[in-house]
């Protein structure tokens, strides 16, 4: 038994490229996102059902600015100590806090008011965010840049996996332990996460101990809003970056309050059955997203560029809302909630962290921050102040006809994004200020590959010598006319 056990982990490693060593904390980071994204997943569909089947959807507007402002001032204060200690300890307590608030809100549903449902609304929004984030954060410090590269598509597939087994389980369960037991569940898979985490700072301590030394992470002094917003504005292509995020979360703002809008009417009084389309949902689009990940989005980016892949989500939607708009009814927006859901985690968030390639190194993380954790919450409170100010005196199909709007604006968005995006690579090429260990990715995409032609027609010799060191990360690249 032993030796056939042997051989199918040998055959596993080599199919997965993991190299003697890197097996036990693949796994473990696997399974801490799998618990983490799980946890998220089964909290949502809990919340969601919970707060749909007290409140009317005219409170809606007012969650999305609450999560908005949450999680941008969460994001803020996070980044302050986020460097100051090392990251497993930070996480397990945040695992522990979220657990012990998480119980108490269950045992408080059972006394306590209508009052307390928005406030859960809010806590799983901040809850979840935190800890994705954390836990990525720890995968940067456990792997190496090279481990990374091989790795973190491993990694990666426990969220997607995670989001489609905890979708099925929850539409199994919640008829037989009620939808807010759900809370129980989502607790649940926190446990695992925390004996892991445990487990990741035993064998990887030399890794955590060594990142916490750093002068770059000693020096840090997270997000500095004078600075950073200074630096923004003298960047271009940050520009069309924040430009383009601002966009895509008004978009999915809106198209979430259609869906949420939508099942709230169907399932009206029937809060266990929500709760069991919600887990379908989740899990019926993270099979989708596993096919998707797993065997179209490196392709697609390869063979048709960042340009495409970028314009597929915003296509798609626009689609779906002509949809929505032509049969409203809750399959044509389920359909809408659905391929934003896919699309978005996979293909265009893979080709949106491409846009920072040529974004210098040392800013590069920052300036992640700062989009991810500012403008896209910007964005987010500001759809929800749109809906809250606009849906009062219009009628409910204008929603529809601004989401197409919408759409058509991130389209010119996303090519004014990928202009900027190859003319500060080239830019970067010249500088040398673009190293590909740095990025943990190979240049990806055909105009990439035509700028690398282009750098190596210039007279200058240095531009020239980087340009071979990159070309040579693109062995399928025929560079003999050159």
């Amino acid at each position: 038994m032993e030796p056939a056990l042997a051989q199918l982990r040998q055959l596993l490693s080599g199919l997965l490229r993991i190299q003697p060593g890197e097996g036990g904390k693949t796994a473990k980071m696997f399974g801490v996102l799998f618990c983490v994204v799980g946890f998220f997943i089964a909290a949502r569909v809990a919340r969601d059902s919970l707060f749909l089947s007290r409140y009317s959807v005219d409170y809606l507007p007012m969650m999305y600015i609450w999560v908005a402002l949450g999680v941008s001032l969460q994001s803020y204060l996070y980044s302050k100590i986020a460097d100051r200690f090392r990251r497993d300890r930070l996480v397990v307590v945040s695992l522990a806090v979220i657990l012990v608030l998480l119980l108490l809100a269950r045992q408080m549903l059972s006394w306590a008011g209508d009052w307390l449902y928005p406030l859960l609304y809010v806590f799983v929004e901040l809850a979840g965010t935190l800890l994705i984030i954390q836990v990525w954060t720890m995968a940067n410090d456990v792997f190496t840049t090279r481990e990374a590269k091989r790795l973190f598509s491993i990694v990666g597939a426990g969220g997607v996996i995670s989001a489609m087994a905890v979708g099925f389980g929850v539409r199994a369960v919640v008829k037989q332990v009620g939808t807010e037991n759900l809370l129980l569940v989502a607790g649940t898979l926190l446990l695992p996460a925390m004996l892991l985490v445990w487990r990741l700072s035993v064998t990887c301590r030399p890794e955590l101990v060594a990142t916490l030394t750093q002068p770059q992470r000693r020096g840090a002094s997270g997000i500095r809003f004078k600075s950073d917003w200074s630096r923004f504005w003298n960047n271009r292509q940050l520009l069309t970056i924040a430009g383009l995020t601002l966009v895509l979360g008004f978009t999915i703002t809106l198209v979430d309050y259609q869906f949420k809008v939508a099942s709230r009417q169907n399932f009206l009084g029937q809060e266990d059955r929500l709760a069991a389309f919600f887990g379908m949902f989740w899990a019926i689009t993270g099979a989708i997203n596993c096919l998707v990940q797993f065997f179209l989005t490196s392709r697609l980016l390869e063979r048709q560029g960042i340009l495409f892949a970028l314009l597929l989500l915003p296509l798609a939607l626009f689609g779906g809302g002509l949809t929505v708009l032509a049969f409203p009814a809750l399959w044509s927006v389920t359909l809408l909630k659905g391929s934003e859901a896919v699309l978005r985690y996979t293909i265009n968030d893979s080709s949106s962290q491409l846009l920072y390639l040529p974004v210098p190194s040392h800013f590069r993380g920052r300036a992640k921050a700062f989009i991810d954790g500012i403008v896209r919450q910007l964005s987010v409170g500001l759809s929800g102040a749109f809906l809250a100010w606009t849906l009062p005196g219009f009628p409910s199909a204008t929603v529809g006809w601004i989401l197409l709007a919408l759409c058509l604006s991130w389209v010119l968005a996303a090519g004014l994004a990928h202009r900027h995006y190859y003319r500060s690579l080239f830019a970067s090429l010249r500088t040398r200020s673009f190293q590909l260990r740095e990025t943990r990715a190979a240049i990806p995409d055909e105009a990439a590959t035509r700028l690398l032609k282009k750098a190596l027609q210039q007279q200058d010799e240095q531009t020239v010598l980087h340009a071979l060191e990159l070309a040579a990360n693109r062995p399928v690249v025929d560079w003999s006319d050159e």
